[in-house]
């Protein structure tokens, strides 16, 4: 099967700002949850992960431009290999007894100071996004779902910092 150059990098560009939501969505959850649920979580999206990444594979054989097989299953095994990663870092954590969730005043601090580094990152993505609308035109569509995926989970952060006081 076949598909425009177009269509295979909005594609890739959707698949990177669903991953790069996923931290941060799953940055702000840990935070709100505890490391026990990020330890949870981060086994399930490595599975995905794992599933995502075969899907791709996949796509590189039926698909034309294979790339794009090649990139999803690119993007699919940094998500897998990171979930992977952290989730036995808090392992190693929790056997040293240390999975215990963030009392609330130190949860409020880690929510407000992530809250806003992901909406500064928006913010930063979004000022691209509108150059990138000027020169590109209809690709930058993909942008400013990047800038959602970031300014979502920042404000939800930020949300649940304020709550916390």
């Amino acid at each position: 099967m076949s598909v425009s150059n177009a269509f295979a990098s909005g594609t890739l560009i959707i698949a990177i700002s669903v991953a790069a939501a996923w931290g941060a969505f799953l940055s702000v959850r840990s935070a709100q949850r505890g490391p026990r649920w990020a330890q949870h979580h981060l086994l399930l999206a490595a599975r995905v992960g794992v599933g995502a990444a075969l899907a791709g594979l996949i796509g590189a054989a039926l698909v034309d431009p294979a790339w794009l097989g090649w990139g999803i299953t690119y993007v699919a095994l940094v998500v897998s290999w990171l979930a992977f990663t952290v989730r036995r870092s808090l392992l190693r954590a929790a056997e040293m007894g240390l999975d215990e969730p963030l009392p609330a005043q130190r949860r409020q601090v880690v929510l407000a100071r992530s809250g806003r580094a992901l909406l500064a990152a928006a913010a930063t993505v979004a000022a691209l996004a509108l150059v990138d609308l000027a020169v590109r035109r209809w690709i930058a569509l993909a942008d400013f779902v990047l800038v959602a995926a970031l300014a979502v989970p920042g404000w939800m952060a930020r949300r649940s910092a304020s709550e916390a006081r």
